[in-house]
């Protein structure tokens, strides 16, 4: 890691995830590190919740990537808007549920914030949409084919 600023550990974290070595991340949390991800009503902490969460996503789409929209840092945190990116060749294992793979792209708008102390990570808040999701992988209507709703047409 080039920097134990927030930008050097942020810019080590998609580093790592975009060249496929996840493991290089670890160091990146302390064990009291915490990751907030209410879309799928779930929790980590410490270098192990890291490796959980990005392993979900690797084991549904290997070719992931993560592409930066827009990223805001100051001392001790920092805001990252990003593209998550991959083909969904494999198992999604998620808080909520199984998603078996559907073969199909997608690209997930995802925002971050993150706090940090020391050189790593203190705290991650990561947020997007889920049915933005489920309609990518086909597994929701778009908003073009969902029904109308019966209070519509009175």
């Amino acid at each position: 890691m080039a920097s134990t600023g927030i930008s050097g550990i942020v810019g080590a974290y998609f580093e790592a995830l975009n060249w496929r070595r996840i493991e290089d991340g670890v160091s990146l949390f302390g064990e009291e590190s915490r990751w907030e991800i209410p879309p799928l009503k779930a929790q980590f902490s410490g270098p192990t919740g890291y490796l959980n969460y990005w392993g979900m996503w690797h084991s549904a789409a290997p070719d992931f990537w993560l592409e930066i929209g827009q990223i805001k840092m100051a001392r001790s945190w920092g805001a990252c808007h990003y593209f998550l990116r991959g083909i969904h060749a494999g198992t999604l294992q998620t808080p909520l549920g199984v998603v078996c793979a559907t073969g199909r792209e997608f690209s997930l708008p995802v925002s971050e914030v993150y706090e940090s102390a020391s050189g790593h990570f203190t705290r991650i808040h990561t947020s997007f949409c889920l049915a933005t999701l489920m309609v990518q992988l086909g597994l929701l209507p778009t908003a073009e084919e969902a029904p109308l709703s019966l209070h519509l047409l009175n």
